[in-house]
């Protein structure tokens, strides 16, 4: 069933297309559109290619948001122009969600999405706040004094899924020495996640610190900060490529198999989440899969790890790294899909 965003209708249920008639529910049922909602219809659409567009004239947004109406009747506001508007925006996007609500990628995304719009407030360090606001410090939240707004994400605006910031605290381009505003938290990072996670998915588990096996497999001379740059120029197409590097990764063979799943400018990562590849091929369709695929997995990971570790909570995700609250150990490692991924874990200061 397809909801209608009750911000739109003006109205405390959600009126319901089940695919034959209407009615109203008191609760979103199975999907919705019109507004940002863990199951909102539109960035999945837009991640399947579709061009999605509003259902109401910016217009009429510009007049609700004069007239101080947070949540307008539109049908009332407009008039039966819209009332048939409404229904053929519901008829279209429910046919376009048909063969979407069967894919792969359909089920981990809202799995995950679920609990990306669980993200709970950060506690706010007042003393430090106020301290970053005396030196202009350009950190933008708000607050009623005690907690930050939670972030909320979307995960259709880069077309590898790497998140997007919507709504809270710009915590994507925040410095990380700003993110103490957050109070008491302490935050997990997946290390090398990309890289290990192609590794992973070839069946090839490392124990340890990947940069020193990659030194001794591949026969690297030089120092860390040598390795981890043979590494990233290796497997994102750079000049500077090692074929000791690129053979350990088996990058070659990784390029053949995904030039070969491409399918009308299309792949899908290893979740299924289509990619739109725009002709590109060889290492730089290798680095959007791997980019794409590893995004998903880290959600996924914090997913479950929070899911199952209620006594923590989290509050930001940031790339491969969430910042979270709450007492108790935190594990070496977190298991996705039955693969090891190593973390560490430190106070947020």
């Amino acid at each position: 069933m397809l909801s209608i965003c009750n911000k739109i209708t003006g109205t405390e249920r959600y009126l319901t297309w089940t695919g034959a008639t209407w009615s109203w529910q008191p609760e979103v049922q199975n999907y919705l559109f019109g507004c940002p909602h863990p199951r909102s219809v539109e960035p999945l659409l837009k991640i399947h290619g579709h061009d999605v567009q509003s259902l109401i004239d910016k217009k009429y947004l510009r007049m609700a948001t004069e007239l101080g109406l947070k949540n307008a009747n539109f049908v009332g506001l407009i008039g039966p122009k819209f009332k048939k508007r409404l229904q053929e925006y519901t008829m279209s996007t429910w046919q376009d969600l048909q063969p979407i609500i069967e894919h792969r990628y359909t089920q981990f995304y809202f799995d995950t999405n679920d609990w990306l719009w669980t993200l709970q407030p950060a506690p706010l360090d007042y003393t430090r706040y106020c301290g970053l606001k005396k030196i202009n410090a350009p950190v933008k939240i708000r607050t009623d004094g005690e907690v930050i707004q939670a972030v909320r994400y979307v995960r259709s605006k880069i077309k590898t899924g790497r998140l997007s910031v919507i709504s809270g605290p710009q915590v994507m381009t925040m410095k990380a020495e700003y993110r103490n505003v957050a109070k008491g938290c302490r935050q997990i990072d997946f290390s090398s996640m990309e890289p290990r996670f192609l590794l992973n998915v070839s069946g090839i588990h490392v124990d340890g610190d990947l940069y020193d096996w990659v030194a001794k497999e591949a026969k690297l001379s030089g120092d860390r900060t040598h390795t981890k740059i043979a590494i990233i120029s290796s497997l994102y197409g750079s000049a500077r490529q090692i074929p000791t590097v690129t053979k350990l990764f088996g990058l070659e063979e990784w390029e053949k198999q995904l030039e070969a799943n491409v399918v009308d400018n299309v792949i899908e990562n290893y979740y299924g989440r289509p990619i739109q590849t725009e002709g590109v091929k060889g290492r730089h369709l290798l680095s959007l899969w791997l980019q794409s695929s590893a995004a998903d997995a880290a959600i996924k990971g914090f997913a479950d790890f929070f899911r199952a570790n209620t006594h923590l909570k989290p509050h930001w995700l940031i790339h491969d790294a969430c910042v979270f609250s709450g007492e108790g150990n935190v594990p070496s490692e977190i298991i996705i899909d039955n693969m090891n991924f190593p973390i560490t874990c430190e106070d947020v200061r």
